[in-house]
C-alpha cells in the first residue's frame, strides 16, 4: 500500500464514506434485526469529526467521533484494505488528536470488531445491553500528539 494519510473529511468524501459504511454493514451485523431500518450515515454522524484514511487519492476508511465525550461512533475501513494497518492508524490519529481516554461500543456479538480492538490495547470498562444486544464499553488512554499530527484541527 501506498503511503497512508490522514486527514479531516470534506464534503467530496461523502459519497466514498457511505459506500465504505453500506458495503461492511451488511455482513458482520447478522445480530441486527432483518426489520431494522437502514442506518442513515450523515445523520448519525451528524456533529461528529471525521477523519479519513486516504491512500494513493483513495479514501479507504475513516473513523466518526464525538467530540465532546471523544467517543468513536464508527470505524470503517474498505473491505479491499482491512488488514493492512488502516484501522490501526485511523484510532492513532484519534488518540493523537482528542485529548483524555478515547471510548467506543462494541456489539458482544461483533466478534471480528472485538478482537481487532482487544489486540489494539482496548480494554474493557462496563458492558450494556442496547436495543442491538449487549455491547462491551471499551477504553483508550490518548497519547502525547507529535508535531503536525493533529488532522482534525
Amino acid at each position: 500500500m501506498n503511503q497512508l494519510k490522514i486527514r479531516p473529511t470534506t464534503e467530496s468524501d461523502w459519497p466514498k464514506l457511505e459506500h465504505i459504511f453500506y458495503s461492511n454493514r451488511p455482513e458482520g451485523t447478522e445480530w441486527l434485526s432483518p426489520t431494522r431500518p437502514q442506518d442513515d450515515l450523515r445523520e448519525q454522524s451528524e456533529g461528529e469529526k471525521i477523519l479519513v484514511a486516504e491512500t494513493a487519492g483513495k479514501v479507504v476508511g475513516f473513523v466518526a467521533v464525538w467530540e465532546p465525550e471523544n467517543f468513536v461512533h464508527h470505524l470503517y475501513v474498505d473491505r479491499e484494505f482491512q488488514r493492512q494497518g488502516v484501522g490501526k492508524e485511523l484510532v492513532l490519529a484519534v488518540q493523537r488528536t482528542f485529548p483524555g481516554p478515547i471510548r467506543l461500543k462494541c456489539g458482544e456479538r461483533n466478534t471480528a470488531a472485538l478482537a481487532f480492538y482487544l489486540s489494539s490495547g482496548w480494554k474493557e470498562v462496563d458492558r450494556g445491553v442496547s436495543d442491538d444486544g449487549p455491547y462491551m464499553l471499551l477504553e483508550l488512554p490518548s497519547v502525547e500528539p507529535t508535531a503536525g499530527s493533529d488532522p482534525a484541527r
